[in-house]
């Protein structure tokens, strides 16, 4: 049994947040010391992240799910194999369709909402469907660190067709680096499936890593 003590002689002072959310009908902005992100209610997802040190957009597209054509056998046989002949994208659920799908049938709420502000971490919540499947996407931005993590849940329903999440970053000449067992291995950024492991690190040629 161990017992702790705490004394608290001054009164905790209150830091200013260094996270700023900003709202318009057409987008969500949310802002730190390194980046700005904008969410857009279109898309539904993450569509603009600047780096604020060097001015430089990041993405050249939202971030969102994708479904692709699969026609190929359950085995994996086939050699170089691809799923770049999309289908179609992931669109906002209605308010209504948030409704039912999160359980307040009777309290509408758009897509794309703020699902937890403080002072420490922003959430931004992103609800989308395509035919009977649905996406949920959670991105979270941090008041004092220069990523985010984002949180990924679908409800597949569809048949004969691939799911791709797609991370449109605006990167020259990239290298992918992939967790293998016990090591890390480089992969071609050439559109053919690769097999990696838990996490992937795309690099450019000046080592900038995302």
């Amino acid at each position: 049994l161990r017992r702790y003590e705490i004394r608290i002689d001054e009164k905790p002072r209150i830091r200013k947040s260094k996270l700023t959310v900003k709202q318009t009908k057409k987008h969500i902005t949310v802002e730190n010391k390194w980046m700005i992100a904008k969410f857009l209610h279109a898309s539904g997802g993450l569509a603009s992240l600047i780096d604020k040190a060097t001015g430089r957009e990041l993405l050249r597209g939202s971030i969102g799910p994708v479904v692709m054509k699969d026609n190929l056998d359950a085995w994996g046989t086939e050699s170089e194999a691809n799923f770049n002949e999309p289908l179609g994208n992931f669109t906002p659920l209605s308010q209504e369709d948030v409704g039912d799908w999160v359980g307040t049938e009777k309290a509408q709420r758009p897509a794309l909402n703020v699902l937890f502000q403080g002072p420490v971490s922003v959430t931004i919540q992103s609800l989308a469907g395509w035919k009977r499947s649905r996406a949920m996407q959670h991105f979270t931005v941090y008041a004092d660190s220069q990523y985010i993590d984002v949180f990924l849940r679908v409800h597949w329903q569809e048949r004969r067709q691939l799911l791709k999440w797609v991370l449109p970053f605006r990167l020259q000449d990239a290298e992918a680096v992939c967790e293998v067992p016990f090591a890390a291995i480089k992969r071609s950024t050439d559109g053919v499936e690769h097999v990696g492991g838990r996490w992937v690190r795309l690099e450019e040629n000046n080592r900038n890593k995302f």
